[in-house]
């Protein structure tokens, strides 16, 4: 066979695409080329079923190597003469790499996030219980496919590319998915047929969750939940990849995703909080007085909404306002920490309100112009026919309306506030 390109370098190539080894592929091409040279001479001596076969060695001599070469196929029967054989093969080298001759294996993906995430093939080799030098060929796979590089080695381990990444992220939702399947296999081995996953934010979630996930348990006793509370922003990016069957949190989208609905459940605004025994709290107000000196507590947003929490401090005139600690997405480490009365917090004022039996922490009123912060349902369209969504989502619509008639009872306006 002719080609411009070297056979070493091409059967490289193709051997890596094929997960073979390199003399392997050189043996399947002189297979194919032996069966060429005496196909005319075998097709001439032989009945019209021997000759199919020959045609079918051919066939799995081309399924071996079908990334690097074109094998022709049998040809159509002249006129439905079943006694006209199959055409001998012609034999063609393409270009090694083909988008369309191969598809990435999904099993590589999830070791390349591994790689990542572990930050050496030596130590992802341990958690995949594969080898080093497997591993080590299954990327390089992975990135004759992909077209560059996917990570940096160092002596520090590997860093990843723009393009590993990518790929990374992927196998990272492979790898939920895995997960979730696994999950769900193990609630149909309990007998737990109907599963809600429902996410929230980690202030809301302390102060509804509880609640919400008992009513729905007495008048669902054959469902399953799965709670989970996380940074507001991430909610509904979760809820449109599918984490999650609803979700409540806040907003800061003027309109809601295609295919998401959201209905408010609070109108809320933000509020400046510490703790009893903070020196703030018999005063009752923060002013730009009390810029110096002050530390701060925050829940790690890093979000859109901070934009709104640094514009409502630096119209009170706390330029220097730096959160000392950040207890991410953890409320309930947040609240304890505000309680021992050495910091301040901007948190969602409703929420904060309805732990008050548990968490009496003071609100500090300012000349800031309120901040609204409402807390909204969200839901996928596409499943707002499940009859067993739509129960879980009228018991979180009463459930709302009920806590906010019990915050109106101390004073709470909401809206009306603003």
């Amino acid at each position: 066979m002719a080609s411009s390109t070297s056979t070493p370098a091409l059967a490289h190539s193709g051997a890596m695409l094929c997960g073979i080894r390199p003399t392997t592929l050189l043996a399947a091409v002189v297979s194919i080329d032996t069966f060429c040279a005496c196909a005319p001479r075998a097709l001439q001596a032989t009945s019209a079923s021997a000759r199919w076969r020959h045609a079918r060695r051919g066939e799995r001599g081309e399924s071996v190597i079908g990334c690097l070469l074109s094998v022709g196929s049998p040809p159509d029967r002249a006129d439905g003469d079943p006694s006209v054989g199959p055409r001998v093969p012609s034999v063609k080298l393409i270009r090694s790499v083909d988008d369309k001759g191969f598809s990435m294996d999904p099993r590589h993906l999830v070791q390349l996030a591994t790689i990542l995430e572990r930050g050496s093939i030596t130590r992802a080799s341990q958690v995949l219980h594969l080898t080093q030098p497997t591993l080590t060929h299954n990327m390089r796979t992975l990135e004759m496919q992909a077209g560059g590089r996917l990570f940096e080695r160092s002596r520090l381990g590997v860093r990843s590319t723009p393009l590993g990444e990518l790929l990374a992220r992927e196998g990272r939702d492979i790898q939920r998915r895995i997960a979730d399947a696994r999950a769900a296999s193990a609630r149909h081995r309990l007998g737990m047929r109907n599963h809600v996953r429902i996410g929230s934010g980690p202030i809301i979630g302390a102060a509804l969750l509880d609640g919400l996930a008992e009513r729905l348990l007495q008048q669902q006793p054959d469902l399953g939940l799965t709670l989970q509370c996380d940074r507001t922003h991430l909610l509904v990016e979760q809820l449109v990849d599918g984490l999650h069957d609803l979700a409540i949190a806040p907003t800061w989208l003027d309109r809601p995703p295609q295919g998401i609905a959201r209905e408010r459940l609070v109108a809320d605004r933000l509020g400046v909080f510490c703790g009893p025994g903070h020196p703030l709290a018999q005063r009752g107000r923060l002013t730009a007085a009390d810029d110096d000196g002050l530390r701060w507590l925050t829940l790690g947003e890093a979000s859109p909404f901070d934009k709104g929490v640094f514009s409502m401090l630096n119209e009170v005139g706390l330029s220097a306002a730096r959160a000392e600690i950040s207890a991410r997405g953890d409320a309930m480490v947040l609240l304890r920490l505000l309680m021992q009365g050495r910091h301040l917090a901007v948190l969602p004022r409703a929420p904060v309100l309805l732990m008050r039996g548990f968490f009496p922490v003071v609100e500090l009123q300012t000349d800031a112009a309120p901040r609204s912060r409402d807390i909204y349902l969200w839901t996928r369209e596409a499943q707002h026919d499940d009859p067993v969504l739509a129960a879980v989502r009228r018991t979180v619509l009463d459930l709302a309306a009920e806590r906010v008639a019990e915050l109106q009872g101390i004073g709470y306006r909401g809206e009306d506030e603003r």
